[in-house]
Order: C-alpha cells, then sequence, then structure tokens
C-alpha cells in the first residue's frame, strides 16, 4: 500500500534540500567586494606572484649585477605585497587562484647557445610590459574601487610598482 507524506513533510525535505545546496555555495557567494574589485585583486595577486616567480627562476641566469640585484628587489618587495593582498582579498571573503606561474623560459641553463646579453634584455622587457599592466591595473583601482580598503592597498602599493617600472626601463636603456 502506498502512503502519502504529509505536505509539512514534504516542505520540510525541499526546504532541508534548499538549505544545502545554499551551504554548498556558500564559498561562492562570501565575497563582499564588487566583480571590478573582486578582479583587481584576482590579476594583481596574478600579477605579483608572476613577478616573483619569473625572477626567482631568472636570478641564476642574470649576468649582469644591477639587473641581480633588480630581479632581487622585485622579490623582495612583491613578496610582503602579495601577502598583504592575500589577507585583504580573504577579508572581503575572495578566494584567490592557487595556478602558479609558467615559469619553464625563465629557468634556461647556460649551454653554448645561451645569450646572457639576450636574456637580460628579455628579462627587463618582461619586467616593464608586467610593470605597465599593473600600473594600469593599479591605477584603475586607486581611483575607482568601490571598497575603501582596496582602494587603498592599491594606492599605496601603485608608487612602489612605479619605480619599479622606472627602474626597468632605466636598466633596459644602460644595457643597449
Amino acid at each position: 500500500m502506498m502512503k502519502f507524506h504529509s505536505l509539512p513533510r514534504i516542505i520540510a525535505l525541499a526546504m532541508a534540500g534548499f538549505a544545502f545546496g545554499l551551504t554548498a555555495n556558500a564559498a561562492d557567494t562570501t565575497s563582499t567586494v564588487s566583480r571590478d574589485d573582486k578582479s583587481f585583486l584576482e590579476n594583481a595577486w596574478k600579477s605579483g606572484m608572476e613577478e616573483i616567480a619569473v625572477s626567482q627562476a631568472a636570478l641564476p641566469n642574470l649576468t649582469e649585477v644591477l639587473i641581480q640585484q633588480f630581479a632581487q628587489m622585485m622579490v623582495s618587495d612583491h613578496t610582503p605585497a602579495n601577502a598583504e593582498l592575500s589577507a585583504l582579498a580573504a577579508r572581503k571573503g575572495v578566494l584567490l587562484p592557487e595556478k602558479r606561474p609558467d615559469v619553464a623560459k625563465w629557468e634556461k641553463k647556460k649551454d653554448k647557445n645561451f645569450d646572457a646579453k639576450e636574456y637580460n634584455k628579455s628579462y627587463l622587457e618582461k619586467m616593464i610590459k608586467d610593470h605597465d599592466d599593473a600600473v594600469e591595473l593599479f591605477t584603475k583601482a586607486s581611483q575607482k574601487s568601490d571598497d575603501p580598503e582596496i582602494q587603498a592597498f592599491a594606492t599605496k602599493t601603485l608608487g612602489t610598482l612605479k619605480a619599479h617600472q622606472a627602474q626597468a626601463k632605466d636598466l633596459k636603456k644602460a644595457e643597449k
């Protein structure tokens, strides 16, 4: 014989299923920032991680002392900035990408075909392009962010990024 379920029980089961669905997706909906600010946090994170990873990978192959010092400065400056960015993103409920940058190109081993001057030049060109992009990204966030903390972080970090950008350009000019 078939049993009929009472309406309250059906509603209770439906509500439980709905609540479970909300709980399962809670991580996707906990962000407290606008889409543009979330995009800034994610892109700033990727940019910083790439500058750190590329500089670490390139450092053993760079042959000019000033460029080696610049690469070390990229690691030293961007590591605490990314730690601060990570903490800010966590406070805002934004999950940052876990994917690590591809640095295979920069892990070249010196062999008979290794051109040190070209390698140094390529590294500086990469840093100039990355910093051009980062300055644009941080300038926009410093002016247009909806969140005061994100805006303050972007504004504070922008000066360092502009200094890196100028130094990379100066080093490239000196390499000619």
